[in-house]
């Protein structure tokens, strides 16, 4: 139940019941509305903090994305340096691959 809708069920047991009927009736609509009330309050302390929450988050997977890219940069780097004729070869056969999927989906287009 959002703030606004906490909000709108006071309202509308103000508006549907009267405040001068029994007295057990008077007491549940009393009950019900302080029920709203503290629920209003205690969801919008809730959601307060969940912004906040989510920043956080973002911005630690945003420090480990970079940390790991790095070390991948890195990583491949060593390999190409160490095998300059392997990664050659992997490029050249990479390379021939993309052209082969670009020739077979122009030709699918085309029919």
């Amino acid at each position: 139940m959002t703030n606004s809708t906490a909000k709108t069920l006071g309202e509308d047991l103000d508006i549907a019941l009267p405040h001068d009927v029994g007295m057990p009736i008077g007491k549940v609509v009393r009950e019900a509305k302080r029920a709203a009330g503290a629920f209003r309050a205690d969801a919008q302390v809730a959601l307060s903090g969940t912004p906040i929450a989510l920043s956080r988050a973002a911005r630690a997977l945003a420090a480990e994305t970079r940390e790991r890219s790095a070390d991948a940069v890195k990583s491949a780097s060593r390999k190409i340096k160490a095998h300059p004729v392997a990664a050659a070869v992997a490029l050249i056969t990479a390379a021939g691959a993309l052209a082969g999927l670009v020739f077979a989906t122009w030709r699918l287009k085309a029919r």
